[in-house]
């Protein structure tokens, strides 16, 4: 059973990391885009004709508002991280809702990298993470508040390939056994 599940999140990371043709305004600047284009009977996935997008109301955006010298960094489109601190359980499903409604009102892409797995990072310096039970609660309603909408999601960036390849003493006895000492 861990075995499986281990291959579905990695298969999943694996897929939403695939470069693909992002961040294009049009259809003819993007190969990609200009192809599916082509077909009468859909249309392009938004994922690959629109920007990023950058959230109004970040601390980036309000320095940058404050101060033009910030432009650079408020007005550049970055993931939404959602972890247990800021998005719990009673509230992730609502809160991601907002976050791609507002994305989509705006004709772009939400980007949001999920980072509240189980024991992260071992007790190290971004540690943290829900109880297994929890972290199923949690997803779950995360995912709700995704349906419907184009976003890219970056599923437990570093605790993912921490689990694969188990390179502390810790991962090989606590994570999915990858890596054990036979």
């Amino acid at each position: 059973m861990r075995q499986r599940l281990l291959i579905l999140i990695l298969a999943s990371t694996l897929l939403a990391l695939t470069p693909i043709q992002a961040g294009f305004e049009t259809a003819e600047a993007s190969p990609v885009a200009a192809s599916a284009a082509v077909s009468a009977s859909a249309s392009p996935d938004p994922r690959l004709v629109r920007k990023f997008y950058a959230r109004k109301g970040s601390e980036a955006w309000k320095a940058a508002k404050r101060d033009s010298r910030f432009n650079a960094i408020g007005k550049t489109p970055m993931a939404q991280w959602m972890s247990e601190g800021w998005f719990p359980i009673r509230t992730v499903r609502k809160q991601t809702k907002r976050y791609v409604q507002a994305a989509a009102k705006a004709h772009k892409t939400p980007v949001i990298a999920v980072y509240a797995i189980p024991a992260r990072d071992c007790g190290g310096y971004s540690s943290g993470g829900f109880s297994p039970k929890a972290y199923r609660t949690w997803i779950t309603k995360m995912a709700r508040g995704l349906r419907g909408s184009r976003a890219m999601v970056i599923l437990e960036p570093d605790a993912l390939p921490l689990n694969y390849v188990a390179y502390s003493p810790c991962f090989r006895r606590e994570k999915f056994s990858a890596g054990r000492d036979v």
